[in-house]
């Protein structure tokens, strides 16, 4: 499972072959499960780099929400609240929520993805400022992405 998932990693921070990363994300996502369960650490790095893979592909459909959505419930329950992986849980489904509304052909549906995009921006942000300080360049792109959706939404 560890090296399907490096080696996704790799062609996916490389922009390479999305298609190959994400045959090998899905076959490290599958032995992950049956080793330590639906409910694991191990097994929600997973689900986050699958995710990212097909956003990367424009995949932006339930089954990409719902990896998210499970990497961030594991991190809140192993990381706590503050974690720096519930941060970045939280900044992942921002930024999904944020490229669905982009897609959006009517005002109504791109301001119901902003509006579920708002939440995930704002807790990344307390966390990030929490964590590094609101200097901090991850803090600033966090806080500057906010600001793009609160302007769209008002």
């Amino acid at each position: 499972a560890m090296s399907a998932y490096n080696l996704a990693n790799v062609i996916y921070r490389q922009e390479g072959d999305l298609i190959k990363a994400e045959e090998l994300a899905r076959e490290s996502l599958r032995i992950s499960t049956l080793i330590y369960g639906s409910n694991h650490h191990n097994e929600s790095k997973n689900c986050i780099l699958l995710s990212r893979i097909l956003v990367a592909q424009g995949n932006f459909g339930d089954e990409t929400r719902g990896l998210s959505e499970r990497f961030l419930a594991i991190s809140i329950r192993d990381y706590g609240p503050d974690g720096t992986n519930t941060a970045i849980g939280n900044h992942h489904l921002g930024e999904l929520y944020r490229r669905l509304a982009l897609k959006e052909n009517t005002v109504g549906s791109r301001r119901t993805q902003l509006l579920l995009a708002k939440p995930h921006y704002e807790e990344t942000l307390r966390i990030y400022s929490k964590i590094y300080g609101r200097t901090h360049p991850d803090t600033v792109e966090v806080s500057s992405r906010l600001s793009d959706v609160l302007r769209k939404l008002s």
